[in-house]
């Protein structure tokens, strides 16, 4: 199973999703090929949910900003 954040682009009467490379290649997909989406609106993500979940207290802003980024880059595909 391959997790993707994507976003949805008109087209015609319709929406569509790009799937990335990074995707396609690693699930081997090909045009025409069936796959099944599911769909799931994502939860905003809250200020206090972040800070909540890391110890920024006594750190420089720089500082809680770059562990900030590291774990918002593991949660990517």
């Amino acid at each position: 199973m391959i997790e993707v954040n994507a976003k949805t682009k008109q087209w015609g009467n319709s929406l569509g999703i790009l799937i990335p490379r990074r995707a396609v290649l690693k699930g081997k997909l090909k045009p025409e090929q069936e796959i099944r989406i599911i769909i799931e609106k994502p939860k905003a993500t809250k200020v206090r949910d972040i800070f909540g979940k890391l110890k920024v207290r006594g750190k420089s802003t720089q500082k809680a900003l770059e562990e900030i980024d590291r774990e918002f880059e593991e949660d990517e595909f």
